[in-house]
């Protein structure tokens, strides 16, 4: 095995243990990183290196410090794992249980989407453009929100004055039609109250939903569904872009019971969302006092803080049980 030119190879000597060198380097990124040079591409030279102080205790020292770090590591590595898997566990538990909000409604309520809403692609323009400045939602301002943040989106360059069919207005549903990556494709957001010019970009849709039959909040739950963006981005798109249309959209049934059922639904997914929010949050917030106690841990070794390998681990323990 060898190394290219992106690399720098280290060989300890015989004063240095070599797993207690790779804990000395892993502890110190941050402050490697920083000792690196230039403008487009950072380089760590081997004269800034071999300067790098290190603190050499005796082997038999440095050997205790990497059997404590293995053994508290190790244990840590497991609760990382089984806190992933917890939030995996969430966020599949509570995506099951927002689809169980809708599975009780009949097939005898469905209703081609195409007959209670109408769409519209974005807009398209250039940098050549020249025209009126407007904010312009496209497909980076999505992530995983429900509600469009308007005051993110960018401004751009139109040809022309804004058309009003290009102009969006609240509780339009905006949607991601194209895209390099499939898993963004299909994603859907909800148009807040506007007190600006706003039109969305040529690789989104806009729906525009009949609000005497169809709650524009009750919509979005829906398209946001796993199985619902499944079925539309199915055979979509060709190698490289993959994509819903209007013809898709139009296409798809969905169950429209009265108001009154779509607003208790709506309700119902809201609260389960916001449950999960709450559990990912407190699981996340593991994960980043795992990381910070790894970091903890690694500075105590050496500064010659660190106690046995038994007691560390308790200790390592009792600081992220909770």
């Amino acid at each position: 095995m060898a190394f290219n030119q992106g690399c720098k190879g280290i060989i300890p000597g015989e004063e240095v243990e070599q797993k207690y060198l790779y804990y000395f380097l892993y502890a110190n990124v941050e402050m490697l990183n920083g000792l690196g040079t230039g403008a487009t591409f950072k380089e760590l030279s081997a004269t800034k290196l071999k300067a790098v102080s290190i603190p050499l205790p005796p082997l038999s020292e440095q050997r205790r410090i990497v059997s404590v770090l293995d053994a508290a590591f190790a244990g840590l590595a497991t609760a990382e794992a089984n806190t992933r898997q917890n939030l995996t566990n969430t966020r599949e538990l509570f995506e099951r249980a927002i689809g169980d909000s809708f599975a009780h409604l009949t097939d005898n309520e469905r209703t081609p989407l195409g007959e209670i809403a109408d769409f519209k692609n974005g807009l398209n323009y250039t940098q050549s453009s020249k025209g009126q400045s407007i904010r312009v939602v496209g497909v980076g301002d999505f992530g995983d929100n429900d509600i469009a943040p308007l005051d993110a989106a960018e401004y751009a360059t139109i040809d022309g004055e804004l058309d009003d069919g290009y102009r969006l207005t609240k509780d339009d549903v905006v949607i991601v039609r194209s895209n390099g990556s499939k898993h963004l494709v299909g994603r859907c957001m909800l148009i807040p109250d506007i007190d600006e010019a706003t039109s969305f970009s040529g690789f989104v849709i806009r729906a525009r939903v009949d609000r005497e039959r169809l709650i524009p909040d009750y919509l979005l739950e829906y398209l946001k569904l796993a199985s619902t963006r499944d079925t539309l981005t199915r055979e979509g798109g060709g190698a490289n872009i993959s994509n819903i249309n209007q013809k898709k959209l139009s296409r798809l049934t969905i169950p429209v019971p009265e108001q009154a059922i779509q607003k208790q639904i709506v309700e119902q997914v809201q609260a389960l969302k916001s449950k999960r929010a709450e559990l990912v949050d407190t699981l996340e917030r593991k994960l980043a006092a795992l990381a910070a106690l790894k970091q903890s841990l690694l500075h105590r070794a050496f500064h010659g803080e660190l106690m046995s390998a038994r007691s560390e681990t308790a200790k390592s323990f009792a600081e992220v049980a909770g």
